[in-house]
């Protein structure tokens, strides 16, 4: 009998063959054991990157600037392809094909020259019709024939003879009386024969210092009076910086005058009327700039009203700033600019 007390299962413990990785760069491959061919070859694994964009990134600007140029190429094209129909019409009917060259070609030279001929006389030989029939009528009517003027003073220098300069408005109560004689000690500024004893910018304002000067309210009326924004001519050759400059000078005078006029009548405040002197005074234009307006005597009048009521503010004269500034707003008042 056999004898099986020795005998044990074996297990062999050897590992078994296994594949061998070789990785070359970024090629890799699996090589099986010395007596196998098989070869697994594995492609390098891909890794995805996000990378910075090197152009800048589309804004609502951007875009909204991409569609006005694309618009704007859109219209140059069809306004070339316009053009471009109106010349070949134009061809076609002063060179029609299916005619020879000389009649088109003569009649198409003629065509061009009258059209030259028409625009340069209207371009370089107007006359104006307000001259020409001006020339006529003193002529005479009866004569039927109009004479053209010889004179080049009836021709206009420029394209426009007149400009517009903008003038503030103004509203104020007078203290006016009511006879020619003096009332009392109180000293008046005759504004076109009419005695004005002072000026406010309320009725309030009238009747306290009708009330404070010792006015009798029988002597003296209060006329409420109001100036209503306009604009005056000056000269047409005045340039445009200039011109803007004396608005705004004008425009800081009525607001000087303005708040002088409420220290002296109706309990403003003292600094309110230094500063708006202050800054009118400063603001004038200069009398050569005023010289170009073609009304500088009208405007150098207004400075010198106020450049008094300033030196009378500073010395606190009220007597005598009330007068400078009456004298000031008849000069806003009474300002007409250039006759026309």
């Amino acid at each position: 009998m056999n004898d099986t007390r020795f005998h044990r299962s074996y297990t062999p413990t050897r590992p078994s063959s296994s594949s061998i990785l070789v990785r070359v760069g970024e090629r890799s491959w699996q090589t099986a054991p010395s007596g196998s061919e098989t070869v697994t070859e594995h492609q390098a694994q891909r890794v995805l990157t996000i990378e910075k964009s090197a152009t800048a990134p589309i804004t609502l600007r951007a875009m909204r600037e991409r569609i006005a140029n694309a618009q704007r190429e859109q219209q140059d094209r069809e306004r070339a392809n316009r053009w471009r129909q109106f010349v070949h019409l134009c061809r076609e009917l002063l060179f029609p094909a299916d005619e020879g060259r000389l009649w088109p070609g003569l009649r198409g030279g003629l065509s061009i020259g009258m059209a030259l001929g028409c625009i340069f006389m209207v371009l370089f030989h107007q006359v104006p019709v307000s001259a020409a029939s001006a020339a006529g009528q003193a002529v005479g009517a009866n004569s039927g024939v109009v004479a053209m003027p010889t004179s080049t003073e009836a021709l206009p220098t420029s394209p426009q003879a007149h400009a517009g300069m903008e003038m503030p408005g103004l509203e104020l109560v007078l203290v006016e009386g009511n006879s020619k004689e003096r009332i009392g000690s109180q000293k008046y500024v005759s504004v076109h024969d009419r005695h004005i004893y002072a000026i406010a910018l309320t009725e309030t304002g009238a009747v306290s210092y009708i009330r404070n000067a010792g006015l009798a309210s029988k002597h003296v009326q209060v006329e409420a009076v109001q100036l209503k924004a306009r604009m005056v001519p000056v000269l047409g050759t005045v340039d445009k910086s200039t011109l803007r400059r004396t608005e705004e000078w004008l425009s800081a005078s009525g607001s000087a005058l303005r708040s002088l006029t409420a220290w002296l009548s109706d309990g403003g405040r003292q600094a309110d009327a230094a500063a708006a002197l202050h800054t009118a005074l400063a603001l004038y234009p200069g009398d050569i700039n005023l010289v170009k307006t073609g009304v500088e005597p009208q405007l150098h009048a207004l400075y010198q009203s106020l450049a008094a009521a300033e030196s009378a503010f500073a010395h606190r004269d009220r007597a005598a700033a009330m007068r400078d500034a009456i004298r000031g707003f008849d000069d806003f008042m009474s300002f007409r600019g250039l006759s026309m």
